[in-house]
């Protein structure tokens, strides 16, 4: 397993490539693309961006899951939907009897996920957009998070997090709130999925989700990286027992249990590596 690090090395690598060949015909780094099905407003200067426009998928472990899992008419809450990556080729499996909630909270990425999803009018009716801050009260957001992987600048930049690699992006007119009460003030009665990255936010976020995951028992895919709590005040730990008092245990994407300890889970996940997962409520899960 690669760690965040050495991925983004690398895609620097190709993108300064791809870079000095546009420079040569005369073609700009940003502008519209459309794959799979898709189309997209690229900067190939943002990691996300660069493996969109290279295969299409950006992560694409997790797309080969949702298509085993999402059913027409799922309701998914999309916590951390940066530009859309993940957001738009879910909502492509779903139909008008779908919804997806795209939850983003920086300025940054909010705007872009707005444009990627008005490019794909076919999707509009199915997604939703909200400059939300999840958290497990209210006004307690943690202020610029992480929502730019540039790689046109260098990995050694001192503006990058040392822990993510990302560059920290204004949170500035998001709304915070729990996911208990956001779920609440719009009445939904059903929620089949749940997507969280939100780089070492998870606790927090679920800890303002309890009865919302008590009530409808989500599937949740979600990352397990151990390095976005070296600095913060909770811990992996945190994470990991928030999960299993609401009944869930863990599944790799291949589909292997995997161990429901904070500290053989810790272990198990290098450094710097991010892994993720299938949380399962525990009454679903086949032994």
């Amino acid at each position: 397993m690669n760690t965040t690090k050495t991925k983004l090395l690398f895609v620097r690598i190709l993108f300064v490539i791809t870079k000095i060949y546009y420079s040569l015909i005369g073609k700009s780094t940003k502008g519209l693309y459309k794959r799979n099905g898709l189309l997209w407003d690229l900067n190939l200067a943002e990691a996300i961006d660069y493996c969109l426009f290279l295969t299409g998928k950006y992560e694409p472990d997790l797309m080969q899951s949702y298509e085993k899992i999402i059913k027409h008419d799922f309701v998914i809450l999309d916590i951390g939907a940066n530009v859309g990556a993940h957001t738009l080729p879910m909502a492509k499996l779903l139909s008008e009897k779908g919804r997806l909630y795209a939850f983003e909270p920086t300025q940054y990425a909010f705007l872009r996920l707005n444009k990627n999803i008005q490019l794909n009018p076919g999707l509009n009716q199915s997604i939703r957009p909200l400059q939300i801050f999840l958290s497990d009260h209210v006004n307690n957001c943690s202020g610029p998070v992480s929502a730019s992987w540039n790689i046109a600048k260098p990995i050694t930049d001192p503006q990058r997090n040392s822990l993510d690699q990302g560059f920290p992006c204004s949170t500035n007119g998001a709304q915070t709130i729990t996911l208990d009460e956001w779920v609440q003030s719009e009445g939904l009665e059903k929620i089949s999925l749940i997507k969280i990255d939100v780089d070492g936010n998870e606790p927090k976020i679920l800890r303002g989700a309890r009865d919302t995951l008590r009530r409808f028992r989500p599937k949740i895919f979600i990352e397990f990286s151990p390095i976005h709590f070296e600095h913060s005040s909770d811990k992996f730990s945190d994470l990991i027992n928030e999960l299993k008092h609401a009944g869930y245990r863990f599944l790799s994407l291949q589909g292997k249990h995997l161990s429901n300890d904070s500290v053989e889970l810790e272990k198990s996940i290098p450094r710097g590596v991010l892994l993720n997962v299938l949380g399962v409520p525990s009454e679903n899960l086949s032994s």
